[in-house]
C-alpha cells in the first residue's frame, strides 16, 4: 500500500503545488506514494476534506495569504488536530502571516523564507522535496514502532492475565518491570529518530 499525502491548498496556488508534486513523481511512479488534493475528489467539498485528513498519513499545507483566507482547513484542521500535529507540513509559498494562526505553530514549516514563483527556484523545490521526503520516513519509522509496541502489548497482557489466574504475585510484577523497561527503550529509540531529522 502506498504512502497518501493530502496536499490542501488555494487554486492560486496550483503553481507551486505543480512543482512540488513533480519533485515527487519518481516516487510517485514507484507506487511509493500517492497524492491526493481537493479536487480530486467528487461530492461535498467539507466533507472530502475531512475524510482526506482523517485518512492521510501526511498533510502537506501550502501556505499563502489567499490559503489562509479559506475556511475550509481551519475547521478540517481543528476537528483532526491531535491526529495530524506530528503528521503534517506547511510549505511558506508566498508571503503570509502564519504565525498568527495557532493551529500552525507546532508544525514544521519549510522553508524559513517564503519560496517566490520564478523559474529560478528549482533548487528550493528540492530541497522541500527533500524535507517532505524525510517527514515520510520519520512518519513510516514512528508507525512501525508504534505497530511492535502493540504487539509486545498483547503478549505481555497474556502472560499478565495467566499470572492473575494463577495468583503469581512475583511473575506479574517481573512482567510490569519488563513492560516499564520496554516502553523506556521504545521511546528513547523514537526521540533518537526526531532527534536525528531535526538535525
Amino acid at each position: 500500500m502506498s504512502f497518501t499525502i493530502f496536499i490542501f491548498y488555494d487554486s492560486t496556488d496550483e503553481g507551486f503545488f505543480t512543482k512540488i508534486k513533480s519533485q515527487m513523481n519518481s516516487s510517485l511512479r514507484k507506487g511509493q506514494w500517492s497524492i491526493i488534493t481537493k479536487d480530486t475528489q467528487f461530492g461535498d467539498i467539507e466533507n472530502n476534506i475531512l475524510n482526506s485528513m482523517g485518512s492521510c498519513n501526511l498533510l502537506i499545507l501550502l501556505l499563502s495569504p489567499d490559503f489562509m483566507d479559506d475556511f475550509y482547513w481551519k475547521e478540517a484542521y481543528k476537528a483532526h488536530y491531535a491526529a495530524l500535529k506530528q503528521r503534517m507540513i506547511g510549505v511558506y509559498c508566498r508571503a503570509c502571516d502564519y504565525i498568527e494562526e495557532d493551529v500552525l505553530k507546532d508544525i514544521t514549516i519549510i522553508p524559513e523564507v517564503a519560496i517566490t514563483n520564478t523559474e529560478k527556484n528549482d533548487n528550493v523545490f528540492l530541497n522541500v522535496y527533500t524535507s517532505i521526503k524525510m517527514k515520510v520516513i520519520e512518519i513510516i519509522e514512528s508507525n512501525k514502532e508504534e505497530n511492535v509496541k502493540e504487539q509486545y502489548e498483547k503478549k505481555i497482557m497474556k502472560e499478565i492475565e495467566k499470572a492473575i489466574e494463577g495468583r503469581d504475585i512475583n511473575r506479574i510484577k517481573e512482567l510490569h518491570i519488563g513492560l516499564n523497561e520496554f516502553y523506556v527503550q521504545i521511546d528513547d529509540y523514537i526521540n533518537n529518530i526526531i532527534e536525528y531529522w531535526d538535525n
